[in-house]
């Protein structure tokens, strides 16, 4: 349980970077590392978590692996991506020429 929601943490990373890049790429650099951040995080979580959520083994030794343990490995390593991009798409506002545009309120005093 705890397992899970540590892996959950690691979306985090991956935003930041998202952000550091669009604030000095413009735009491009926000959706390039986004997309980038996005596909290891999904490789990452699904290759730890099918590790993690261990197949039942029964009395003669042959592993069988559930149709709701493999539906939570899906939803968990695909869901992650949504939500890095969720939370960081009203933080990056971008102007056409790509540069990034403070929001009223945000670092203005």
């Amino acid at each position: 349980m705890f397992d899970l929601l540590a892996f959950c943490g690691y979306k985090y990373f991956g935003m930041i970077l998202s952000l550091i890049g669009g604030s000095v790429l413009g735009s491009r650099g926000y959706y390039g590392l986004l997309v980038w951040e996005s596909i290891t995080l999904a490789y990452f979580l699904s290759r730890t978590l099918s590790r993690i959520v261990l197949p039942a083994t029964s009395s003669d030794g042959i592993a069988r692996v559930g149709k709701r343990r493999n539906l939570l490995l899906v939803v968990v390593a695909f869901v992650q991506p949504l939500f890095m991009w969720w939370l960081t798409s009203g933080i990056a506002t971008y102007n056409r020429s790509g540069a990034a545009q403070p929001q009223a309120g945000v670092g203005t005093l």
